[in-house]
């Protein structure tokens, strides 16, 4: 490395790293808050994809403190506090919330399930604009009527 790319890398190392004990725990805290900025977030997995970038920066700046690093038990408890109530309470009821992998394991289960209740079937595709002339209610016709 040239003198002038080792001398930049040491300023930005001196500049943007952790140095005190206080600031790795106020990123260790603000790990343990890192729930409430998914709140925009709907999907588990997009919610999966941005915890795990989030927790990889703070391990890389908290290597330097391992007494400080994020524990298994640490990040599941983020990662549920951050999905919403039907995701969670599946995983309460059927996953298995033991490990990262497996809790993942059980959110993405749980979206295919989401996505396969969504998808349209033949039958009832290009029914959502359909007004029903015996009940009022949309998505059927007067034929296929239920009530």
């Amino acid at each position: 490395m040239s003198a002038t790319g080792y001398e930049a890398v040491c300023t930005l190392h001196l500049n943007y790293s952790i140095v005190s004990r206080m600031e790795a725990v106020d990123v260790r805290d603000g790990c343990m808050k890192l729930h409430a900025q998914c709140s925009e977030l709907k999907k588990p997995m997009d919610i999966i994809r941005h915890l795990e970038d989030e927790i990889a920066k703070a391990e890389i700046k908290l290597s330097n403190f391992p007494q400080l690093k994020l524990s298994k038990a640490d990040c599941c408890s983020i990662l549920l506090q951050a999905v919403l109530h039907p995701a969670r309470q599946y995983v309460a009821l059927h996953g298995n919330a033991n490990s990262w992998s497996e809790l993942t394991k059980s959110l993405k289960y749980f979206e295919e399930q989401l996505r396969m209740c969504d998808v349209p079937t033949a039958a009832n595709r290009g029914m959502d604009g359909k007004l029903c002339d015996h009940c009022g209610k949309h998505g059927h016709v007067a034929k296929d009527c239920w009530s």
